[in-house]
């Protein structure tokens, strides 16, 4: 596959190619994500913003010994410093031994930023138009992360903090990496950007690349990755079992399992559509006490696109569908089906 270099890792300049704003590359552990996409902005000579969830995880990438570019310098053979730019971010450069002082010292312009999404709002302000790409790792939590409060607005902020009016001017927008393992498919951002049952059809059909040219989006799915072949038979995964969920997620890009149970297939002819919300749609049945939920959501009343405010309202309004479901009233197309509805109203 064109997606893969004859070395097993993701191939970065094809997925560049496909000439999409924003790109969410996820898959198996140590196929080269986060790697090959700095190293891909590094030879373009772009300047790039480099995110990661939370300040914590931020402030320990930034210390020289856990930065994503070490290895980078080690194989391409060059010296690298930081310097903070704001007690939240930091700026990287190329450097130089000083020969009288015998320490490193940059030299020329940075070519790349960090931030943290979660302290994103406080660095808003500054003038980012030599940025170019924006490389966002880690932007699926694990399931023991706490969830940084209305995450997906928080990344949409971000990303105009950055581009602001750059397009209105004749330029092209900045490019985003969006890079992850396969933690969790109800996900803050797969949630917001409605591509929950996208990347579920992806999986089902064995499709690993999506490419909606209308929104700028491409989505790769890394699960044929060469490397996690080779993984399968390392130390960890054989600790671990080749069936575990561990190994699943890692090694085949399976998202973790979230619970699914009162799954039926109905026609839909039976039931009148209720209301939707998110990228499902709840039907009750015409003639009894029956509640169905489905991805397919034409003709409902009311319609509520996922977000904080339209949670509350939604809760206001419909408080019973979730009594329905603790009682196990509902009836679900698809697993992702009860998955989006817990997600949505938990």
């Amino acid at each position: 596959m064109k997606l893969f270099l004859k070395s097993g890792y993701v191939n970065m300049e094809y997925i560049k190619n496909m000439n999409c704003t924003f790109n969410i590359i996820y898959g198996g552990r140590g196929t080269g994500k986060t790697y090959g996409t700095l190293k891909m902005c590094l030879e373009d000579k772009h300047t790039i913003m480099l995110t990661r969830r939370t300040q914590t995880q931020l402030d320990i990438i930034n210390k020289k010994d856990f930065s994503p570019y070490l290895s980078l310098s080690n194989d391409l053979d060059f010296e690298f410093v930081s310097q903070s730019v704001t007690k939240y971010n930091t700026a990287l450069y190329y450097a130089e031994m000083d020969e009288e002082t015998g320490k490193l010292v940059p030299t020329g312009f940075p070519f790349a930023y960090t931030s943290a999404l979660s302290t994103f709002s406080n660095i808003r302000g500054f003038d980012a138009s030599y940025i170019q790409d924006w490389v966002y790792d880690e932007f699926i939590p694990e399931l023991h992360e706490r969830p940084i409060t209305d995450e997906a607005t928080a990344f949409f902020n971000a990303y105009e903090t950055m581009n602001r009016n750059r397009e209105l001017k004749g330029l092209p927008p900045i490019k985003v990496y969006l890079l992850s393992n396969s933690n969790k498919i109800s996900n803050p951002i797969f949630l917001r950007l409605n591509i929950v049952d996208t990347v579920s059809k992806m999986k089902i059909s064995g499709e690993r690349i999506f490419i909606d040219r209308k929104r700028g989006l491409a989505i790769f799915d890394l699960e044929d990755s060469p490397i996690s072949v080779r993984k399968q038979e390392t130390a960890l995964y054989k600790l671990a079992e080749s069936n575990s969920s561990f190994a699943q997620m890692a090694l085949r890009n399976q998202f973790f399992k979230e619970g699914f149970g009162n799954i039926r297939s109905r026609n839909l002819k039976e039931f009148t559509p209720v209301v939707s919300f998110g990228e499902i749609t709840i039907y009750q049945h015409k003639n009894r006490n029956e509640w169905y939920v489905s991805m397919h959501g034409q003709g409902a009343r009311e319609k509520y696109e996922y977000n904080d405010a339209n949670k509350k309202r939604f809760l206001r309004k419909y408080y019973y569908i979730w009594d329905l479901y603790l009682e196990n009233l509902l009836e679900f197309e698809s697993p992702i089906c009860e998955m989006l509805l817990t997600e949505y109203l938990k």
